[in-house]
């Protein structure tokens, strides 16, 4: 017979599947060059963690991968899913000043 699941036990496993890819994303964050505000670290470490779970899990199972290999491409799209997000969150000012400018006119 099996255990009966508990929430408190499905919230840990939910948890526990998401290792590679908080790993790939801790690794970038750490080696990340780009100057973001703690928000926007936390943001871009967020992003890099749901790209690498779901464009990680697509590619794993586009190309059959099973385990390790899965887990593998997991973390390598964690560190560039990481990288993404932190360059585009660091453009964001700069086009919100060159959409002000355009669209209102003047210097400021």
């Amino acid at each position: 017979m099996s255990e009966p699941v508990t929430p408190l036990l499905a919230a840990m496993k939910g948890l526990a599947s998401l290792i590679p890819e908080a790993a790939g994303s801790a690794v970038a964050l750490r080696l990340n060059t780009i100057p973001l505000k703690p928000i926007d670290r936390m943001f871009s470490f967020a992003c890099g963690v749901a790209l690498a779970h779901y464009v990680g899990g697509a590619a794993a199972e586009y190309l059959s991968l099973s385990d390790i290999q899965a887990d593998a491409s997991k973390v390598v799209v964690g560190i560039f899913g990481l990288n993404f997000s932190a360059a585009i969150t660091a453009q964001i000012p700069d086009v919100v000043q060159t959409l002000k400018k355009r669209i209102f006119g003047g210097s400021e």
